[in-house]
């Protein structure tokens, strides 16, 4: 989050109740458009890695290890 975005939250944080939610409603609205593309853009990515483990079914790597290298990496960030 930027400075500037976090300064924004700590102001809106001191809001009452009801504009926090109405706030709230409004950012989460203002996203519509872009969770479609995500949306759109993980369905591709899925159809892609599919077509790539159809292609290379001997090329797979157990969940178990790949779990341990996603941690791995996220807790060095």
């Amino acid at each position: 989050m930027t400075h500037e975005a976090s300064k924004l939250l700590e102001e809106a944080l001191q809001l009452n109740a009801e504009d926090r939610a109405r706030m709230a409603a409004l950012l989460l609205a203002s996203l519509g458009e872009q969770r479609e593309e995500v949306r759109d853009a993980w369905a591709a990515e899925i159809k892609r890695r599919l077509a790539e483990a159809d292609a290379e079914p001997e090329n797979d790597e157990d969940w178990r290890a790949a779990l341990g290298a996603i941690r791995r990496e996220v807790l060095s960030r």
